[in-house]
């Protein structure tokens, strides 16, 4: 058999006469970027691995990190923080303007609404008067204590409608006493009032007036502008709160002054007789600016000349300008 040269050397289906086999330094240098192009690929895929992993399992991306170390220590609520509320220098000027056209010292707090407990923004405060004797306004506290209540009261829609709409004294004392005991129905107010992020206000068991004795002990609760404003936007927040505050948005003829004139409010007004003999009205409700969010104020006004009637012109002149000149107070449920 004869041998064949190299030149008649048949081909196969790997490899042609044209483009011989490459060999050598070549074919290792074709295997190691085989061998880096595996590495990278497998790099890749425990990088996407370890992404996965690190997500959280609803997709979403994972919260940043807020520094908190500029930002003011929360008195109350379990949030931790609450940011400074924005100045309303036209308001402040007109609660001025007001206390010197009739000669009366207010006070005015205004908070965002807030799930109880929890406001993320410390309320606004402006005017001569930080806190002061509450008068019926208490009644707001006690009657979110009565529907915390496991027993609830026989026909509560009647109490609340006598004590909140009508503000009468009888159903007042109505919701007091189904409270307990004075000792119970005080402890139990005060513990609403912690609850809602209010932990200062004490509401006492007795009447502390000497003068008047049989005054109701829970309209002799001293209770802070700032707080009760807190605890009314806490009310709007939760459901014993909006069962009260449906009583105090129609109120009864005699009580339409202040901030009852702002429409879609809800108001609960209380007054009385100060030692010195001045007159004191307090104010406390929920205003709904048109397309805003809604936000809680409390009044405190004292009038010397000892009137109400004068107490009232100057709340009258006072809530369109709380209405108007309030910003940046939102808060949320």
């Amino acid at each position: 058999m004869s041998k064949l040269s190299k030149s008649k050397r048949p081909t196969g289906p790997l490899q042609s006469a044209a483009s011989p086999a490459p060999q050598g330094f070549f074919a290792r240098l074709g295997v190691v970027r085989l061998r880096i192009l595996i590495a990278v690929m497998v790099v890749s895929l425990f990088g996407l691995i370890w992404y996965a992993a690190s997500r959280p399992s609803n997709s979403r991306p994972a919260p940043p990190v807020i520094s908190t170390s500029t930002l003011p220590t929360a008195t109350h609520g379990t949030d931790g923080l609450q940011a400074v509320p924005p100045d309303q220098p036209e308001l402040a000027q007109t609660i001025a303007f007001l206390e010197s056209k009739y000669l009366v010292s207010l006070g005015v707090a205004i908070a965002p609404i807030s799930i109880p407990g929890r406001a993320n923004m410390y309320p606004w405060h402006a005017g001569t008067l930080a806190t002061g004797l509450a008068w019926d306004t208490t009644d707001i506290a006690i009657a979110v204590a009565v529907l915390r209540e496991p027993k609830k009261p026989e026909d509560p829609e009647y109490l609340l409608n006598r004590a909140l709409h009508e503000s009468s004294p009888a159903g007042d004392m109505a919701l007091w006493q189904f409270l307990g005991v004075p000792e119970e129905a005080a402890a139990k107010t005060m513990a609403i009032l912690a609850e809602y992020g209010d932990p200062d206000t004490e509401v006492p068991a007795g009447s502390t007036d000497s003068a008047n004795p049989d005054l109701p002990p829970y309209t002799q609760t001293r209770w802070a502008l700032a707080n009760q404003a807190a605890f009314a936007g806490a009310m709007y927040c939760s459901e014993p709160g909006q069962q009260a505050l449906k009583h105090l948005t129609l109120l009864h003829r005699d009580y339409t002054y202040g901030l009852a004139l702002l429409p879609g409010s809800a108001v609960k007004s209380g007054q009385g007789v100060e030692l010195g003999g001045a007159t004191s009205i307090r104010q406390v409700g929920i205003v709904s600016p048109p397309g805003g969010v809604p936000y809680a104020v409390s009044i405190q006004v004292v009038a010397v000349d000892g009137t109400a009637d004068t107490a009232k012109a100057a709340l009258n002149e006072l809530a369109p300008a709380v209405l108007a000149f309030t910003s940046g107070i939102e808060g949320y449920c």
